[in-house]
């Protein structure tokens, strides 16, 4: 019998919403049932717009402003460093009703706050549901990182083993989640290439 899924991704770019979508897909594909939720959503009304915006803002405009911000919140450093948790909590009576009413096995966040929010609710015991991060980033920064969380899955093995010092929770290689014509190697007979990358389409977490 196929368990229920519930995926958190954020409509910040196209980005994390692909990686939904894929790995919706084969869960699927592999029959279970899959439902996504944008985090953002998820907010007070009002807030996650403005996040969204704020975001798309910077990225275009203000270039170095996003820099600043990625040093204070993202980068791993010494002393006290603010979080993404406090705006995390704002969402956590949503996610627990959505969880509750939807009866869901595992919880997927594929985007930073959304882990934050199910690690700190599986942290102090409010979400009875598993939680499975998929972190979409080649640097696991820390806002991916929350030692309330069951599992990461990562795309590198080296990923992996920095998780797994970082908050001593179990970590596994899931590869890229990408649509599988990303994955196909290139066709033989090519001139310029006597032979082609191997890429593993064998994901580490088994379902």
């Amino acid at each position: 019998m196929g368990r229920r899924f519930l995926v958190l991704s954020a409509s910040m770019g196209s980005g994390h919403d692909a990686v939904a979508a894929e790995l919706s897909g084969r869960l699927r594909a592999r029959g279970h049932e899959s439902v996504r939720v944008d985090v953002l959503d998820l907010l007070p009304a009002g807030v996650g717009g403005a996040v969204r915006a704020f975001y798309r803002t910077v990225i275009h405009h203000a270039p170095a402003v996003y820099a600043g911000i990625y040093a204070t919140f993202f980068r791993s450093g010494g002393g006290p460093r603010p979080g993404s948790s406090p705006l995390a909590t704002l969402a956590d009576a949503p996610l627990l009703d959505i969880v509750g009413q939807g009866a869901f096995d595992v919880v997927v966040p594929v985007f930073h706050l959304a882990a934050q929010l199910t690690g700190g609710l599986r942290a102090r015991g409010r979400l009875g549901t598993g939680s499975a991060v998929v972190i979409t980033d080649f640097a696991a920064h820390r806002q991916w990182l929350h030692p309330g969380n069951d599992l990461h899955l990562c795309l590198t093995p080296g990923i992996a083993d920095e998780v797994r010092r970082a908050v001593g929770r179990p970590a596994a290689v899931s590869g890229p989640l990408v649509a599988r014509h990303f994955l196909r190697p290139a066709a033989r007979g090519s001139e310029e290439h006597t032979s082609e990358p191997q890429v593993s389409t064998q994901p580490a977490w088994r379902l």
